[in-house]
């Protein structure tokens, strides 16, 4: 160059700020796509510092690494400088459009007896995300509503139905066909997802089809089983050439069905007969149920069911917990049942009595040493329920020995319903105890040496199993005074010290054994009143 040009380029280069250009940067990715909402990060290497920009959906503008959550497609840059030069790279970041799975063609389609729907697509196809979808299409029987979200409870995925499109085929019932759309490609926008909408076949009952009806026949059986009798039909089916036919059964007793639902009923393996011969040894009670369907058209239950009741096990019940004490004599109250027999057709009931209210109830069938009559009205009778088992004593039995009251259930038949098990006690007895009641013995003293009416009150509870209780009354002229307990054959079995004036002592005798025992207050020798109690097991 000339002089002049050359100090021109020479004045130039050394007023430079960079001459050897700016820093090697390096960056990953170099471009990038997200869902909507999604983010990705971006990381730069190979300068000191960084500047990113734009700082919108920025996790941070200064790092080596940020994390970009754009709300729209966004070309972002990062910067370095190293001795004042300055190198820049720019990172497209493209926002995927939101999912939209699409919606299902409207269509809805009815036939008499069958038919074949059409084809079955989408009116608004699947967009957003990556562009790419899965499908899988799905059944469910009868007129049902459009699935949402991602749950398939109640549907059936069909084999094979995998395209943008399903075509059923002939069809004899109604059915509800919907689909599950899966967004594919990177990124991969959400999972499988049920599109809007839903197809609904109706198919109705070819005109004049009667599913028939069951032969009557209900049956019960004891506890142990039995083997039920073979179910038919009384009025065969009618209204088409041939039909298939299908039995159920439901545990417990059972309404019969009706329409077209098989909803809670099991199929029988095998059982697509005319008939049905249910099994026998079943130990529990169930309903039978036959469900036929025509050569074309929707399938119905036949009317009626058959029901095979099972007893429960043979229980003879329970007298109800009422023992009672009466001074001299009385009359009980009326003798019922808490629980009531169960387990057979029906049942007869006799009353019996023993003289005594001590010892233990009596249980299985021997009466030995057990009266009863044939005079009481209500002594005996017979019920098809179990319910109404009472009896009304007129005596409690004879003084200081009383009377235990029992009842003896008896299974009988009744019409189809038959008599299971034998004679047996119904659990727990009615006891009655019968005492003297005795006041204050003053004959047995002096007159001058008390002026109360009584000294000893009565024992309770009376009879006792636990603890019985004592009241009492002591003068302070008969301080020193104690009470003595004796058994039936007048051995001591217990001395109580007695304070003055109205006083109360418990006595433990859960460990007794079971019997009459007699109670005296003893002033040094004198007797001044008696009473007695019983104590049971």
């Amino acid at each position: 160059f000339g002089t002049q040009p050359g100090n021109k380029i020479r004045s130039r280069y050394n007023a430079a700020t960079c001459i050897s250009g700016g820093p090697a940067i390096n960056v990953s990715p170099l471009s990038a796509s997200v869902c909507a909402g999604g983010s990705v990060t971006l990381s730069a290497s190979g300068g000191s510092s960084y500047s990113w920009s734009p700082t919108s959906g920025l996790s941070s503008s200064t790092a080596a690494s940020v994390t970009a959550t754009p709300s729209a497609t966004t070309t972002y840059t990062v910067s370095s400088t190293n001795a004042g030069c300055t190198t820049t790279i720019s990172i497209p970041v493209t926002v995927l459009n939101s999912v939209n799975r699409g919606t299902i063609a409207s269509g809805n389609q009815t036939f008499g007896g069958s038919g074949d729907p059409a084809a079955i697509s989408l009116s608004t196809l699947p967009s957003g995300g990556s562009g790419t979808f899965a499908y899988q299409w799905y059944s469910r029987n009868g007129i049902q509503t459009a699935p949402s979200g991602t749950s398939t409870a109640g549907w059936t995925a069909i084999a094979g139905a995998t395209t943008s499109s399903y075509n059923p085929g002939v069809q004899s019932a109604s059915v509800s066909y919907a689909v599950m759309v899966d967004p594919t490609g990177t990124p991969d926008c959400g999972g499988f997802a049920w599109a809007s909408g839903v197809r609904q076949i109706t198919v109705n009952a070819v005109s004049g089809f009667n599913a028939g009806i069951l032969a009557a026949g209900d049956q019960t059986f004891c506890s142990t089983g039995g083997d039920p009798a073979a179910i038919s039909f009384s009025t065969a089916s009618s209204g088409s050439a041939t039909y298939t036919r299908q039995w159920y059964y439901k545990s417990g007793i059972q309404a019969a069905p009706s329409g077209s639902s098989v909803t809670g009923w099991t199929a029988i393996s095998g059982a697509t007969g005319t008939s049905y011969d249910p099994p026998s040894g079943l130990t529990a009670s169930r309903t039978y149920a036959c469900f036929v369907t025509p050569a074309s058209g929707t399938g119905l239950w036949a009317s009626g069911v058959r029901q095979i009741t099972i007893l429960p096990a043979f229980n003879p019940g329970t007298v109800t917990n009422a023992n009672e004490t009466f001074c001299q004599s009385g009359n009980p109250s009326n003798i019922t049942l808490s629980a009531n027999p169960v387990g057979s057709g029906a049942y007869t009931w006799r009353w019996y009595f023993k003289e005594t209210s001590v010892g233990t109830c009596p249980t299985g069938s021997d009466i030995t040493g057990w009266s009863t009559n044939t005079t009481s009205t209500n002594i005996s009778g017979s019920t098809t329920t179990g319910t109404g088992i009472s009896f009304d004593p007129i005596s409690a039995g004879s003084l200081n020995n009383g009377r235990t009251f029992a009842v003896l259930i008896t299974p009988i038949s009744n019409g189809n319903i038959p008599a299971c098990g034998t004679a047996q006690w119904a659990t727990n007895c009615r006891k009655t105890f019968v005492t003297t009641c005795v006041g204050n013995l003053e004959s047995e003293m002096p007159a001058t040496a008390v002026d109360q009416t009584h000294f000893l009150g009565q024992t309770y509870p009376n009879p006792s199993n636990g603890t019985t209780v004592i009241d009492y009354f002591l003068p302070d002229h008969l301080a020193g005074s104690t009470i003595d307990i004796f058994d039936i054959s007048g051995k001591l079995i217990s001395t109580i010290k007695c304070s003055i004036g109205n006083a109360r002592v418990e006595i433990d005798v859960q460990n007794w054994p079971s019997g009459i025992y007699y109670y005296s207050l003893n002033h040094f020798g004198m007797k001044l009143d008696s009473k007695k109690f019983v104590v049971i097991e």
